[in-house]
């Protein structure tokens, strides 16, 4: 009997000093820490749940993260800025991030939200359609000729690379203008 109280009061001495380090918890990749310190609570039993003396300090912890995470996405949303064609990728982080908060925080996150959605609607009537590389709105083979020259001078912007990189190889190459050749021939 003497082993199994030792146990007991092992594993809530465990739980006492996980939640005594992340009592003062500053950083968003602290968040870490502290879940792991919700699971090990969480693993107690109830008698061994009340003998944990600084629970109060795991819920602080918690709520900071939380308000951490919260000024994360603002932070996020608001350095969108203006909506161009190479801000897509800071648009869809800051989707990400909120998209993984919990609705508690993106309750508390609405005008914030507007900024995101707006944001995504801008960007989608900026999006050029893949292949069309002259932004006529068409593929056609005007857009093959425009591929070559890109390929040859070895120049292009972000949009290009967009429009371009048919076959999704992460470079542009002859083999995006066979794509593209075939993708204008299937219509």
């Amino acid at each position: 009997i003497r082993v199994e109280e030792k146990i007991v009061s092992d594993a809530v001495a465990a739980v006492i000093s996980e939640i005594q380090r992340v009592s003062k918890v500053t950083l968003l990749g602290e968040r870490q820490y502290v879940e792991s310190a919700r699971r090990a609570y969480n693993r107690l039993s109830e008698e061994e749940k009340a003998q944990v003396t600084n629970y109060a300090d795991l819920l602080a912890a918690e709520a900071k993260i939380s308000e951490l995470e919260i000024a994360e996405a603002k932070r996020l949303i608001y350095a969108i800025g203006e909506v161009t064609f190479e801000r897509a990728d800071a648009i869809r982080e800051a989707r990400t991030f909120y998209d993984a908060l919990s609705i508690a925080q993106q309750e508390q996150l609405t005008a914030e939200y507007a900024i995101l959605t707006a944001a995504e609607q801008q960007l989608a009537l900026l999006q050029p359609k893949l292949g069309d590389l002259d932004w006529d709105g068409k593929v056609t083979v005007s857009d093959v000729v425009e591929l070559r020259k890109v390929i040859v001078s070895g120049v292009w912007d972000a949009t290009v690379f967009y429009c371009g990189n048919l076959d999704g190889d992460g470079t542009l190459s002859v083999s995006d203008v066979v794509e593209l050749r075939k993708r204008i021939v299937a219509g």
